[in-house]
């Protein structure tokens, strides 16, 4: 996710996986029993995530959730031995619009 921005309404949460991969003669491995941690960085309390640690599983897949508390912006930083990522996340504040499509069907 270079460059890129995970947007949340307020409220909202998302389930995301994590993969742990080590690099193999014929390309990256997944690494079962990894363990993951994951940590929001900053003062304000934007996001929640959890768990705050996890063992992959044998697909090498590590499965958190995050939960948009307030507006703002937030990082997520996710941390299994030597690796790091940084997960960029936005809360906005969004209202509900609601759309109304009204079909029309001609009968001879």
């Amino acid at each position: 996710m270079a460059g890129k921005v995970l947007i949340l309404r307020k409220g909202e949460s998302i389930d995301i996986s994590v993969e742990a991969l080590a690099e193999g003669p014929y390309g990256d491995v997944p690494v079962p029993n990894a363990e993951i941690k994951a940590k929001v960085i900053g003062k304000r309390k934007v996001v929640r995530i959890s768990p705050s640690i996890i063992l992959t599983d044998e697909k090498g897949l590590a499965e958190f959730t995050i939960t948009a508390n307030k507006k703002g912006n937030a990082r997520v930083f996710f941390k299994a031995q030597t690796a790091r990522k940084i997960l960029k996340v936005r809360v906005k504040w969004m209202k509900v619009k609601w759309k109304f499509e009204i079909l029309v069907f001609e009968t001879s």
